[in-house]
């Protein structure tokens, strides 16, 4: 963290973003905080508003000690960072259409008629997605949420530093994270 902003004006904070190596470990986000600029951050565009990543929050020094082997290059932020976000992208994104959609007209965003237009439309067209193309999405959209987390941790005064995944941690820790309900989309 670094001295918190006096303004919120976006061209301050975009050009005040830093990758930062160390951080003050005695710096701590609330937990709520965290889940603040998590969900300030789920506003990311998306294509077809399918919202494809899935988050794992890491604060304690078990699941730092998990991450470390897996980011090798990046072990002082694990070490003094108050959390790391692990972001996943979900390559079957578009199971979650009926209930995304369901959310847009609960909020008065699409009419229901539309809901199920853009669903009847938009899953079969998924589903028949190369493993690569569907990729490609994902990890597109997954960094669009990526890059607005690190502006919105800025916002709140924080400084973020992105570290560049791994296939080990998606292959070895994923399914599991995800079957033990450590992950929230």
């Amino acid at each position: 963290m670094t001295t918190p902003l006096a303004t919120n004006a976006f061209t301050d904070i975009l050009e005040g973003r830093r990758s930062i190596r160390k951080y003050d470990a005695n710096v701590a986000i609330p937990r709520s905080e965290m889940l603040e600029m998590l969900d300030e951050a789920a506003k990311a565009p998306s294509s077809v508003n399918m919202q494809p990543w899935r988050f794992l929050i890491v604060e304690s020094k078990e699941g730092r000690a998990t991450l470390k082997p897996l980011i090798r290059f990046n072990t002082r932020q694990n070490a003094t960072s108050s959390a790391m976000i692990v972001i996943f992208g979900d390559m079957q994104c578009y199971e979650n259409a009926d209930r995304i959609y369901a959310g847009a007209t609960k909020r008065g965003l699409m009419s229901s008629l539309m809901a199920k237009t853009k669903t009847a439309a938009i899953v079969p067209i998924y589903r028949k997605y190369s493993r690569q193309k569907m990729n490609d999405v994902v990890k597109i959209d997954s960094s669009l949420f990526a890059m607005q987390f690190m502006l919105v941790a800025r916002s709140h005064g924080y400084d973020t530093n992105p570290i560049g995944g791994s296939r080990r941690i998606a292959s070895r820790r994923h399914s599991g994270w995800m079957r033990a309900g450590m992950c929230r989309s």
